[in-house]
């Protein structure tokens, strides 16, 4: 052992601990990162009747439809509307900016929470792609 090693015993666990703390650090931040990926991954995509034979609950869904009945209030940023599949139309309310191509018959992907109220909470408002974009043959 060295004389600094002998007068200070401390020094070498402060070094250790200068390794493991940052190491800890680390791991704990890429766990973190890989288990909110794998939530988002396994957001399943559920139709209209699928939604509702679900019932309410917690956990985060994504419904797909076409869109209609669209309402906008401007002032509080909120959009009702109502997604349908065949006969089955599914209300949804979203607080946030409204997505500019959202028209009636606009194919619509939902995100967001089926509550007991038979309110479909939407955290997210994805449009697909109209037709106009799609290649001519």
């Amino acid at each position: 052992m060295s004389t600094s090693e002998r007068q200070n015993p401390g020094r070498k666990a402060s070094k250790r601990l200068r390794f493991i703390v940052p190491t800890a650090i680390v791991l704990l931040v890429v766990v973190w990162l890989a288990a909110s990926n794998l939530q988002g991954s396994s957001t399943p995509y559920l139709t209209v009747p699928e939604v509702k034979a679900a019932g309410p609950s917690e956990r985060l869904v994504r419904a797909v439809g076409l869109a209609r009945a669209i309402a906008w209030d401007a002032k509080t940023m909120t959009l009702q509307f109502e997604i349908t599949h065949e006969d089955e139309a599914l209300p949804v309310v979203y607080k946030g900016v409204r997505p500019d191509m959202l028209v009636d018959g606009s194919q619509t992907v939902v995100e967001g929470k089926y509550t007991a109220e038979g309110l479909f909470q939407a955290t997210k408002v994805l449009l697909k792609c109209p037709s106009k974009y799609k290649e001519r043959l």
